[in-house]
């Protein structure tokens, strides 16, 4: 038996070593504890975070820090144009962090508020202002219902970290010790996860051998929006100009998504009402961003639109300016600013990020004195 006693230690041993050297490598290769907290770094500087969802999970622990934080969110055209660090030189005392996540909309925004008090509370007194980024695409009721989780919720059930409780909210399994130890071990399979994606695309669509590109091109749907969405991924952005039959294509497709130009539920509107007054039961502020879309898509949802512009107005009178603000860059609608149906050129980042900081300081959520 002694044989089996050999094989077995040094098999742990051997496989304990392994994984020490995939932390390490997901030491490099993955940020820790970022400063300034930004979810664009899963889809840029940082790709093995596999999506924005494991980022925010995977670095939640910096939300524990006890200062006066502005936290944007909202879907990837809030990611973008919103960079926190011009945003933090504008407004001394308070950090900034963007933490949007493609595609989500209000359902998922609450598991991500969820998260977020998850660690803010044990990190002491401080003050917290919520900044959403919406347009009417972020009320279309969630995809994912029956049992099927969005990525935030999955990313945080990974390994049983959190659970939902009879509420239906997303609650830790785990003490805090024990939760941020689990997290650091779920680094290395995360970035390990990437690699068969990255290594893929690196290898075949992203090719720069002769002819392998074509080949596997061949194999691919034939979609205008792909090949657009291919186009302008090694363009300059600042530079594109969308021909009027590739805006035909976005919007059609925009269109068939949402099944038509129909108004969101009333529902999700409430959903943000009741996510807006949980927030400002803790103490903290919420401020609604109205951001821009290119006025062809606008014009293809008029029925929509109508129907938001409604709502939000029925939102800024039902809450005043008691812990709660209003800032609009609608007038940015115009089409030579997007680079497709949603997100704007990275030429309106600073000017879009400089926007909303000023805002921000006219709006009395800034005005009293941060809480230390």
């Amino acid at each position: 038996m002694a044989w089996f006693w050999r094989w077995l230690c040094g098999g742990v041993a051997a496989a304990l070593a392994l994984y020490a050297v995939a932390l390490l490598l997901g030491t490099q290769e993955l940020s820790w504890r970022p400063a300034p907290f930004d979810s664009v770094a899963a889809t840029t500087s940082e790709p093995g975070w596999v999506n924005e969802a494991v980022y925010l999970m995977l670095n939640k622990s910096a939300f524990a820090e006890p200062a006066n934080r502005v936290v944007i969110t909202g879907a990837s055209n809030a990611r973008d144009p919103f960079r926190p660090a011009l945003i933090q030189r504008r407004l001394p005392g308070w950090e900034v962090a963007n933490a949007s996540l493609s595609g989500a909309e209000i359902a998922e925004y609450r598991d991500l508020v969820d998260l977020y008090y998850s660690e803010r509370e044990r990190g002491g007194r401080a003050r917290t202002v919520w900044v959403f980024g919406i347009t009417f695409m972020q009320f279309r009721p969630s995809p994912y219902r029956n049992g099927v989780e969005n990525p935030t919720a999955a990313a945080a059930m990974r390994a049983g970290l959190f659970h939902r409780g009879q509420d239906g909210r997303l609650a830790a399994s785990y003490p805090p010790a024990v939760e941020h130890v689990l997290e650091t071990a779920l680094r290395p399979q995360v970035m390990v996860s990437s690699w068969p994606r990255r290594i893929g695309r690196s290898l075949v669509f992203e090719s720069s051998i002769p002819g392998v590109k074509a080949i596997a091109d061949r194999f691919r749907p034939d979609d205008p929006v792909q090949r657009w969405t291919d186009y302008i991924r090694d363009a300059n952005l600042d530079s594109i100009v969308i021909p009027q039959s590739v805006r035909n294509d976005l919007l059609a497709r925009r269109l068939a998504d949402a099944g038509g130009d129909v108004p969101s539920p009333a529902a999700e509107y409430v959903r943000f009402a009741n996510l807006i007054r949980e927030i400002q039961a803790r103490g903290d502020e919420v401020v609604i961003c109205d951001l821009p879309m290119p006025d062809w898509h606008l014009a293809g949802f008029p029925r929509s639109e109508a129907f938001h512009e409604a709502m939000i107005a029925r939102l800024r009178q039902l809450f005043g300016s008691d812990r709660f603000g209003y800032i609009s860059m609608r007038d940015l609608s115009a089409s030579e600013n997007f680079i497709d149906s949603a997100h704007p050129k990275p030429r309106l980042w600073p000017e879009m990020s400089a926007r909303l900081a000023d805002g921000l300081r006219s709006l009395h959520v800034l005005q009293s004195q941060p809480a230390r």
